[in-house]
């Protein structure tokens, strides 16, 4: 397995499969980060910041149409 030599586009690929994989069309950071942070701290053993480069990638999902913020309840939506 190979560790931190993933593409920002493979990381955002990685993230819309698990969310896809959750049978969810909406989900909460937290809901998202319980399911995601483990698979990345595996992936990245060393970084003690997942939770924040989860939160990024979202981000860049929703600049790029892929998911919705819905309300600043922290609800987001799949697109």
């Amino acid at each position: 397995m190979r560790t931190a030599t993933y593409t920002q586009s493979e990381i955002s690929t990685m993230v819309v499969d698990i969310l896809k994989n959750q049978n969810k069309t909406a989900f909460t950071m937290k809901e998202f980060s319980h399911v995601a942070s483990p698979i990345f701290e595996k992936l990245y053993p060393k970084n003690n910041t997942v939770p924040n480069t989860l939160a990024y990638v979202l981000q860049q999902l929703r600049n790029a149409g892929v998911v919705k913020f819905v309300d600043n309840s922290g609800i987001y939506k799949i697109l």
